[in-house]
């Protein structure tokens, strides 16, 4: 089992996030993530669990990048986002 599900999978935002680089010069990103279904026929809900809003964030500060926009389709099939000032991060204490 791993960090990110009882599946052993790792969610793609995640997966993509991990294999960037660390930026000496800080570099603004947009993540998009979006999922279809097993014929990639119809579009489905994408909208990251918190695990990966967090994982997500925290792997862009540590290396280097700053998130401009996380683009994901809601239960709609709507394209919403995430902009910094509006990201659900956990509280720690």
């Amino acid at each position: 089992m791993n960090e990110y599900n009882k599946n052993n999978t790792v969610h793609a935002e995640m997966n993509a996030v991990k294999s960037l680089k660390y930026q000496i010069k800080t570099k603004k990103v947009n993540i998009i993530v979006f999922r279809t279904n097993k014929t990639a026929s119809s579009i489905l809900c994408s909208k990251p669990c918190q695990k990966c809003v967090d994982g997500v964030w925290n792997s862009l500060v540590e290396k280097n990048y700053k998130l401009n926009r996380f683009y994901y389709i809601n239960y709609d099939g709507e394209v919403e986002y995430y902009k910094p000032s509006n990201i659900p991060l956990l509280q720690y204490n």
